[in-house]
């Protein structure tokens, strides 16, 4: 099967969630810790996500993520790359951190 994905800079999500997510990679990666349900893997450049479920993550990651998760399920992706390289995408919001 093949799967496809949204590339969408990391402006999209504020600092606070962009803490979260690495905390949660993080976590995911080193097999130490429970990143819980959430699939996330940490980049050199940013995360990439599976486009999941909102409840659960704490805020403001669920405000953050879910137009970009809504953006990537009318694209038929189920997976979001953040990186810090993408470009900025019209109808999401910018955070300027």
């Amino acid at each position: 099967m093949i799967r496809t994905f949204l590339d969408c800079s990391t402006a999209h999500v504020s600092f606070e969630t962009a803490e979260w997510l690495a905390e949660i990679g993080q976590l995911n990666a080193s097999g130490d810790g429970d990143g819980g349900q959430f699939a996330i893997s940490s980049t050199h450049y940013g995360w990439f996500l599976h486009v999941g479920k909102i409840d659960g993550m704490p805020e403001p990651a669920a405000t953050d993520l879910a137009p970009i998760f809504e953006k990537a399920r009318a694209a038929g992706a189920d997976y979001v790359m953040l990186d810090r390289d993408a470009d900025k995408l019209d109808g999401l919001p910018v955070f300027d951190w």
